[in-house]
């Protein structure tokens, strides 16, 4: 009984981090530019969602949360340059993540996780400008490379918060995950 629980809250808590990131990424492609002189620059807040969902749902459904987001996203847009710039920045993004939590969580903050994972972005969305554009994009690459760190360090700062504030919510529930996983 505990397990089937235990699913249906994963099922939940999964729909519900797609539909924040999904709704964070739809707001934020509204939103103007804090640094309007780099074009395409953002804060990356739906990624704050798909840390939290590696965090309390593992590897595969943090990995399925970044996929529907990232097609609910493009339907909602409909523009496939963006889809293009958000696969290539989401699957480094999310390798840089999973790597760093499942090596070196207890050497890595959630701002220094964070960080990290949105230089991957920002150098697989540059690397999607190179095909899409050409060399152009390498004239402001640095720029786009340091403002995405101090995003990523922003976007930690959200997580720790998350994270802290609702550890005692799902607590529990991991335990009991993690003890039938063994």
């Amino acid at each position: 009984m505990l397990q089937d629980k235990s699913k249906f809250y994963g099922i939940i808590l999964a729909s519900a981090l797609t539909a924040l990131a999904a709704i964070a990424g739809i707001i934020e492609s509204f939103i103007p530019s804090p640094l309007s002189a780099l074009p395409g620059v953002k804060l990356g807040l739906a990624n704050i969602f798909i840390t939290c969902a590696f965090y309390y749902l593992g590897t595969k459904k943090a990995f399925l949360v970044l996929l529907c987001k990232t097609l609910i996203v493009f339907i909602v847009s409909g523009n496939p340059v963006s889809l293009a710039f958000s696969v290539c920045g989401g699957l480094l993004s999310f390798i840089a993540l999973a790597l760093l939590i499942n090596t070196y969580k207890k050497t890595f903050t959630f701002i220094g996780i964070s960080s990290v994972c949105a230089l991957a972005h920002a150098l697989g969305q540059i690397l999607a400008a190179f095909f899409i554009i050409g060399n152009a994009i390498f004239y402001y690459a640095f720029l786009i490379c340091i403002a995405s760190i101090i995003s990523g360090a922003f976007c930690g700062m959200l997580i720790n918060l998350i994270i802290n504030n609702t550890e005692i919510l799902f607590s529990s529930e991991r335990t009991a995950e993690e003890k039938n996983e063994t």
